[in-house]
């Protein structure tokens, strides 16, 4: 339980039940989804991140109102595969040959 609040500008500190202080996450930057109806009644995804890829084929992300560069990177060493548990042993499920890299645009942050 939250007992008090405190704004710093973007930032809120927050006091808990123990009295230790905790610093929220700002919510324009945070990725978020969530299902609703859209006009046909029909259930659809939103969220507030978009993927955009420009005409001279660089990517960017934007959260909210905030701009990401997308850098694709190849992945060195043999340390790139996604396993899943089945019972009690794991299976391969891909390999990893590239990674994101997400840089952000502007020092401009909201």
């Amino acid at each position: 339980a939250v007992v008090s609040t405190q704004s710093t500008g973007d930032d809120t500190e927050v006091t808990d039940a123990e009295g230790r202080s905790r610093m929220k996450l700002r919510v324009e930057n945070t990725i978020r989804w969530r299902y609703a109806l859209d006009d046909q009644g029909n259930l659809k995804k939103q969220s507030n991140s978009r993927v955009v890829k420009w005409s001279d084929g660089s990517t960017s992300l934007f959260v909210g109102r905030e701009e990401f560069d997308m850098l694709q990177a190849p992945m060195e060493g043999a340390n790139n595969h996604l396993y899943v548990k089945h019972g009690a042993g794991i299976q391969g499920q891909a390999q990893f040959h590239n990674k994101t890299i997400l840089r952000i645009h502007s020092t401009d942050s909201y």
